[in-house]
């Protein structure tokens, strides 16, 4: 039985054969010497950044991540969700806080998933990589496995991209792509969408 266990949301750009699929071999190799098991959540979709680009609407981001909240209480209950992407772990952590802080949004999130056979509760703890290795294991764990330490080594260049992510909490700026025709339910997630758009549009008196 592994020491750690988790409910795992990838993110599209780091699934196996996308760009950043070096960044889920890495994680992978990571998660095996810790011996932390991540339990990946059946069918999840994209986090909605690219419809949050092309200014598609609030709800139906939200939707999107409110799905793989469902999926992962269904599938992973009892177990927080982690997520390696910045960007993901952002856009998923938002939607949860602001859906938690708003009866209206619960109960549209909560009617569209019904449509598609789902139920939201929200109570999942997400959780960035970083946070779990530093909250949950700590740095004198880290440090035992390590065989070629980097002391003495000169830095040169030094980029933060997960820290600045995480600095942003509360404001999604991600990148990505909707990826929705991988899923075996994205019949499922363009309804999901329609009808939030329906809904969205209905409250800005743009109904047909």
């Amino acid at each position: 039985m592994a020491r750690k266990e988790y409910s795992f949301y990838p993110g599209c750009s780091s699934e196996r054969k996308a760009s950043a699929s070096n960044y889920m071999t890495s994680v992978e190799s990571m998660c095996k010497t810790l011996d932390i098991k991540l339990n990946e959540i059946p069918d999840w979709n994209c986090c909605g950044a690219s419809i949050g680009y092309a200014e598609g609407g609030e709800l139906p981001r939200h939707v999107m991540n409110a799905r793989n909240e469902a999926l992962s209480e269904k599938h992973n209950g009892g177990q927080d969700i982690v997520a390696t992407c910045a960007a993901c772990w952002l856009g998923a952590k938002e939607s949860q806080e602001r859906i938690s802080h708003s009866g209206e949004l619960l109960g549209d999130i909560k009617s569209i998933l019904a449509e598609v056979g789902l139920e939201y509760e929200g109570k999942q703890k997400i959780r960035h990589m970083v946070e779990v290795l530093i909250e949950d294991l700590g740095y004198e764990e880290l440090g035992k496995p390590v065989v070629k330490p980097l002391d003495g080594i000169k830095k040169g260049l030094e980029m933060l991209p997960v820290g600045l992510g995480m600095l942003k909490a509360g404001r999604l700026d991600p990148f990505g792509y909707f990826t929705g025709g991988k899923c075996k339910g994205a019949g499922d997630i363009r309804k999901m969408i329609k009808r939030a758009k329906e809904i969205e549009d209905k409250r800005k008196g743009f109904a047909t």
